[in-house]
C-alpha cells in the first residue's frame, strides 16, 4: 500500500513532491506489479486516459488484473471498453458480463449502465 501512496504524492502533487506523472506512473507500476489492485486500476486509467497514445488493448489487461483482485470500478471500465469497442470489437454481451460483475461488487457506475441497458445483476 505504501508503494501506491508514493505514486498518488506524485500523481496529484503535495507539500513535499510536484505533480509528476511519469513519476507516478512508475510507482503505481511497480505497486501493480505486485498485485495491489487499486494499483493496477490506476495503470489502466493511466493507458485509457492519459498515456500519449492511450493504448486500449492495455488499459484492458490492467483492468482485467485489478478486476481479478478485488477492485470494481476495474469491472466497469471493462464493460465501457466492450460495450463502446475500445481496442475490441464492440461486444455488448461481454460488457454486460463485466458490468454485472462490478455491479455485484458494489460499483454503482455499472449499476446504472445495466440500468441503462435494460439489464439486471
Amino acid at each position: 500500500w505504501r508503494i501506491y501512496s508514493i505514486g498518488s504524492d506524485f500523481y496529484y502533487g503535495d507539500d513535499y513532491v510536484d505533480k509528476n506523472l511519469e513519476e507516478a506512473i512508475k510507482w503505481y507500476r511497480k505497486a501493480a506489479d505486485l498485485g495491489d489492485s487499486t494499483a493496477q486500476f490506476r495503470m489502466g486509467y493511466y493507458y485509457s486516459n492519459e498515456a500519449n497514445p492511450v493504448d486500449y488493448t492495455k488499459a484492458r489487461e490492467w483492468y482485467l488484473k485489478a478486476s481479478e483482485n478485488g477492485e470494481p470500478a476495474a469491472s466497469g471500465n471493462l464493460g465501457w471498453i466492450y460495450e463502446y469497442g475500445k481496442g475490441v470489437s464492440i461486444d455488448i454481451d461481454e460488457a454486460v458480463k463485466w458490468y454485472q460483475k462490478g455491479a455485484r461488487d458494489g460499483n454503482e457506475y455499472s449499476q446504472n449502465q445495466l440500468k441503462r441497458l435494460g439489464k439486471t445483476w
